[in-house]
């Protein structure tokens, strides 16, 4: 919901444990379904590419990204 209100502000980056990461893009998906095309989720570093509306990455491979994650250009972070 507190996405949905500050849709104006994406890209939105979202930090959960790597066990929820699919569950938060189902939410995302069953609740604004306009955007579900739209919806990343980072499962490998290799393959990390943060250019999509909402983005979905766990704690542990945030970490393992460093400064490269912290150069993007979030306006909202979800932890």
């Amino acid at each position: 919901a507190v996405a949905a209100y500050f849709r104006e502000d994406w890209p939105v980056l979202i930090l959960c444990p790597s066990s929820l990461r699919i569950a938060w893009g189902q939410q995302f998906e069953k609740w604004l379904p306009r955007e579900g095309r739209g919806i990343n989720i980072i499962m490998q570093q290799k393959r990390a590419r943060l250019n999509a509306p909402i983005n979905i990455v766990s704690y542990s491979l945030a970490a393992n990204m460093g400064v490269g994650l912290l150069e993007q250009q979030f306006q909202m972070v979800i932890v």
